[in-house]
């Protein structure tokens, strides 16, 4: 008489309603709980041990029970996840609310006290830290390349949190408050991530290529670069880095080494992030990783020649002027960059059509010179109308000022004039009319002054 075979009470059908739903259940409470404790002052000391839980979980489901119980396995590995979601939720809650506040303070320019509530400790590293070991488990042991995505974002969540950390404001020798570099560690930390992810895939894609040059040589045509998933979240962090760069163009910081040191780092890091972005639409045509990458490059080039700007005066507001100078020239050296590069990309088109990345990135090239004179164009109006602005007490009109803004304004439209021939559209003629418009309009109000003197 044979022995009858046990079946699991995990993988019974009787209790498959139950069972599925179970995970979703788990992880509905452990949010109500961790909303409960984000009001008791201790929402992260359970994203804590709710990661620690789900990488156990992992850890068991992929290695201890992955061969004796495939069924509990899943389901395990199921519960996991559930626990890995809800305590990056949680992360993701305290990070969003701590990087307001430090939106606020910059804002006002004065502390608040708003983060006192709501502790903002090293324990939400660790919890990423356990979730991105589960994450990688799982990546090893399954495969597929499904958690690359995750895998990416939470180490930009470990990258914000760190650099983060650091008060926003500190107190001065005067007794008031001036801002630190922690919007300066974003910016540098995100674009590090995006230079580091960049660079390591780009390591382990012409290894795949040279395996299979090797081994199969008729499979190179169908090697696949980044999936579409990961392609968007790179530019959703390019996107970050952008709008960190455009805001330390127009409002600067002073960090150890000074403004100079920041818009040197600012640069050097918008460079990097933008050749990860060329870099990476290299290796798969992703449309809107160019546009990043030409975007970055343009911030760069600007921030680069703001390191020219004088630190006198002191006051924000009075060198304003000649920030927008600064950024003119830097915009219309990238209008006339990208619009070189259109001409000399167009020796990749074979019969018109585009076969490699750089006949492919053509029109956004185009698109990004008339861009990047659009913006050169406006940094010009607002130098132009700067002192008739309300609130504004600076007149702007010594002579070394007059002669660098009137420099500025004929560059700008020697490389509108180049544009408008090399390309042959109509859209340069009007930003050629308008430049013409907008330096004589700069010309005319910082002679005003002058002219009223003469007057009395």
């Amino acid at each position: 008489m044979g022995s009858r075979r046990s079946t699991p009470v995990l993988g019974s059908r009787r209790l498959a309603v139950i069972s599925f739903p179970f995970p979703a259940i788990v992880s509905l409470i452990l949010l109500a709980v961790s909303g409960v404790a984000g009001v008791l002052h201790v929402s992260h000391v359970i994203a804590f041990w709710v990661a620690l839980c789900a990488l156990t979980l992992t850890v068991c489901a992929d290695i201890g029970l992955a061969k004796h119980r495939a069924r509990a396995s899943e389901t395990i590995r199921s519960v996991a996840l559930f626990l890995a979601v809800a305590a990056v939720l949680v992360t993701i809650v305290l990070l969003t609310i701590r990087i307001l506040q430090i939106g606020i303070e910059v804002v006002q320019n004065y502390p608040t006290r708003f983060m006192d509530s709501i502790p903002f400790s090293f324990s939400g590293v660790l919890t990423l830290v356990f979730v991105l070991v589960a994450c990688g488990v799982h990546e090893i042991k399954v495969g597929g390349g499904r958690m690359i995505v995750p895998l990416f974002w939470l180490v930009v969540l470990m990258v914000m949190w760190v650099c983060a950390s650091p008060t926003a404001l500190t107190r001065n020798a005067a007794g008031g408050f001036e801002r630190t570099s922690t919007t300066v560690f974003l910016d540098c930390g995100v674009s590090a991530v995006l230079m580091a992810t960049a660079f390591s895939g780009g390591l382990v894609f012409r290894r795949r290529l040279w395996h299979l040059a090797r081994e199969n040589p008729d499979g190179l045509h169908e090697t696949q670069g980044p999936t579409g998933g990961f392609a968007a979240s790179f530019m959703g962090a390019a996107l970050w880095v952008g709008l960190l760069t455009m805001y330390h163009l127009l409002v600067p910081v002073r960090t150890a080494g000074g403004y100079r040191v920041t818009l040197l780092l600012v640069a050097f890091f918008a460079a990097g992030a933008s050749l990860s972005c060329f870099a990476l639409c290299g290796r798969q045509w992703v449309s809107g990783l160019g546009d990043a990458g030409f975007g970055l490059a343009t911030l760069a080039v600007a921030a680069v020649t703001s390191l020219f700007v004088p630190l006198q005066p002191e006051r924000l507001v009075d060198r304003y002027p000649q920030l927008f100078n600064a950024m003119m020239v830097g915009f219309a050296i990238a209008a006339g960059w990208w619009t070189w590069l259109s001409r000399v990309w167009e020796q990749q088109l074979d019969n018109g059509k585009a076969w490699t990345t750089a006949g492919r990135l053509i029109p956004r090239a185009k698109r990004f010179a008339f861009l990047s004179a659009a913006l050169a164009l406006l940094c010009s109006s607002m130098m132009a109308f700067w002192p008739r602005l309300p609130g504004i007490s600076t007149m702007d009109h010594s002579y070394g000022r007059i002669v660098a803004g009137f420099s500025g304004n004929l560059f700008l439209l020697l490389v509108m004039l180049w544009a408008s021939r090399r390309l042959r559209r109509s859209t340069f003629d009007v930003l050629t009319f308008l430049s013409v418009a907008s330096g004589a309009g700069f010309l005319v109000i910082r002679m005003l002054p002058f002219a009223s003197n003469a007057t009395r």
